[in-house]
């Protein structure tokens, strides 16, 4: 399963290099995230197959829109918006999936409810999915995207630090901010 899971990493990452190294340092915030949180072994291993494949239904977004190098149209926002539904629509179809697929789903949902697909708000986002945001947007900020350089890990960390309550659920932005005050 592990095997399987870093393979579909990998095939990202030769679609997109972005997407693939995404999901590995994603996944290891997540992981850092969940264990001061206090997830047991199992939430981990859930938490870890989620990270890695959050972005899965990129595969099913043209080329065009995920290498665009300036801002997107209203048009290709929809369009990306649509990479959480389908990567939950296809790993529903696996049967050791199926228990992960409705945090993928919801990885974009805000904890004020404007997010994505569903409009979920608070702990109607399932915590999982609460956790991979934060992690999700802070690995986002600090590394190199096609569209922008890299932010400084302080700037990252003010950003998401002004969504706690908005976007971001303030027990996970919590955690963030202290591991990183704990870091060198």
């Amino acid at each position: 399963l592990v095997q399987t899971m870093f393979a579909f990493a990998e095939l990202f990452e030769k679609r997109d290099i972005y997407t693939g190294r995404h999901s590995e340092n994603t996944r290891a915030v997540a992981l850092e995230l969940g264990r001061s949180l206090g997830l047991d072994t199992a939430q981990l291993d859930d938490l870890s197959t989620i990270a890695l494949l959050h972005d899965i239904g990129k595969v099913g977004i043209p080329e065009t829109i995920l290498l665009k190098k300036g801002p997107l149209s209203a048009e290709e926002r929809q369009q990306i918006e649509t990479h959480s539904q389908l990567g939950h629509d296809v790993l529903c179809k696996i049967n050791r999936f199926q228990k992960i697929a409705n945090c993928i789903l919801c990885h974009h949902e805000w904890f004020n409810g404007q997010g994505y697909p569903e409009g979920l708000q608070g702990e109607e986002i399932p915590w999982l999915s609460r956790i991979l945001s934060v992690a999700d947007v802070f690995e986002a900020l600090t590394a190199d995207r096609i569209y922008r350089p890299a932010l400084p890990r302080e700037r990252a960390l003010e950003i998401i630090n002004n969504g706690s309550g908005s976007q971001f659920d303030p027990q996970v932005v919590d955690a963030l901010l202290q591991l990183n005050a704990e870091s060198p």
